[in-house]
């Protein structure tokens, strides 16, 4: 289920959502910047309001190492996410993506990738920083976060394993129906009635 990495093979890096932000080009760039570019290919899926402008600016980096795809099914994205190293989630600080539903997290957290999110939204209360993923509050720190990650593949491991925990403990169906159940019922509105 876990992948082992060598320090020399390439890491995956994903956004497959709406484009939120055109950081992604400046990701990439301060990455190459740290000798990392060719270790890192970084998959875009997806479109959104920054889509043509990051794709735009990734395509002016000239690095190799990107692969660009337009939407696909809801119910294909298991499968195009499963051999991700990284999923990451940069996200500026919008009303919308303050109200933003962390979909992607959970998917990619589910499968036991790790994620490297801003500090933005619900990953706030989702990602515990250092333990099931990384949060970071400007692009210097995703650099410098995914730099750690790609060398210490053993950290990458442990952490995305914790991220699969923590959404099967915190986030199945049957740990949230549950939660449900116990609110309605402190609030008088489940329950068994006799009928009469």
């Amino acid at each position: 289920f876990f992948k082992q990495k060598t320090a020399y093979e390439i890491y995956q890096c994903d956004w497959s959502s709406d484009v939120c932000s055109s950081d992604l080009a400046d990701i990439l760039c301060l990455l190459t910047e740290h000798g990392l570019g060719n270790l890192v290919e970084l998959r875009i899926k997806g479109g959104g309001l920054f889509y043509k402008e990051a794709v735009s600016a990734l395509k002016r980096t000239k690095a190799k190492c990107i692969v660009v795809s337009p939407w696909s099914r809801w119910q294909d994205i298991p499968l195009y996410i499963k051999d991700m190293d990284i999923g990451v989630v940069p996200l500026e600080k919008t009303v919308y993506n303050m109200a933003k539903s962390p979909t992607k997290i959970f998917e990619y957290m589910a499968m036991g990738i790790l994620v490297v999110s801003s500090y933005v939204g619900e990953a706030m209360n989702i990602i515990q920083d250092g333990v099931n993923g990384m949060l970071c509050k400007d692009l210097e720190e995703f650099v410098d976060k995914l730099e750690g990650l790609i060398k210490n593949p053993q950290k990458r491991e442990e952490m995305g394993k914790n991220a699969y925990l923590s959404i099967k403990r915190s986030y199945s169906l049957k740990t949230i129906v549950a939660q449900l159940y116990n609110i309605l019922g402190k609030n008088g509105l489940v329950g068994f009635q006799k009928s009469a």
